[in-house]
């Protein structure tokens, strides 16, 4: 599966309420360097490097419910950057 096809399939998961805290932070990192050197990396990598952050929040009740749209304000974020990248990595591909 290329990065675009990873993050569309992890906001689908997401959408879904199907993937736990471990796995959607190792799958983001994993993300994180697909397209080290190359040119539009560093646009792709600030989408993918804001999803870390949003799905740390997200996944951290006390975090989410800071925001004035709580936990699914978050996640909203969280799927925006991610659907993002995954336009970014399309087009970089």
């Amino acid at each position: 599966m290329d990065p675009q096809e990873r993050l569309t399939l992890l906001g689908t998961r997401i959408r879904k309420y199907d993937i736990g805290e471990d796995e959607l932070l190792r799958e983001l990192g994993k993300l994180q360097p697909a397209f080290d050197g190359v040119e539009g990396e560093a646009t792709y990598r600030e989408k993918v490097d804001a999803a870390v952050e949003w799905g740390k929040i997200y996944l951290n009740p006390l975090k989410s419910e800071k925001y004035s749209g709580g936990r699914e304000q978050v996640r909203g974020f969280l799927l925006q950057d991610l659907a993002l990248a995954a336009k970014i990595a399309g087009d970089i591909m």
